[in-house]
């Protein structure tokens, strides 16, 4: 008859051992569906950005194109500068070749600049009165 307990016995622990077993199971499984729900609700917040992004993809393009045409411009006045400097430069170039008092085939000659109200002069590390090269 002991042999009969002994068998019922390892039958219970047996079962016990399963239940135990089934419930860990469960409990994984219940752990494993919370963390897809989590995962969703996250999923769903993270699509609540979307309008947001758009909205700011639209003003980074627009900024981006605003500054495009600025730096366009920049480059249109820098032209215009650049054009009105050497029309100057040249006009300045020929009163120097028709002056007789300045030596325009010198190696170190420079346009004279006219000072005057309608033009400043323009600050330079030269010291006055270089550039022209009177002829002695």
């Amino acid at each position: 008859m002991t042999a009969i307990w002994i068998i019922v016995a390892i039958v219970v622990i047996a079962i016990v051992v399963g239940l135990i077993v089934a419930g860990l199971s469960s409990r994984k499984d219940g752990k494993r569906e919370q963390r897809h729900a989590r995962a969703a609700e996250l999923r769903a917040s993270a699509l609540d950005h979307g309008p947001r992004i758009s909205e700011a993809r639209h003003r980074a393009a627009e900024a981006e194109a605003q500054a495009q045409r600025a730096r366009d411009q920049a480059d249109d006045a820098h032209r215009d500068l650049a054009h009105e400097e050497a029309t100057q430069e040249d006009a300045l170039r020929e009163a120097d070749r028709v002056d007789p008092d300045i030596d325009d085939k010198s190696d170190e000659y420079r346009p004279t600049t006219p000072a005057g109200p309608s033009m400043p002069p323009e600050p330079t590390d030269e010291t006055p009165g270089e550039g022209s090269h009177r002829r002695a």
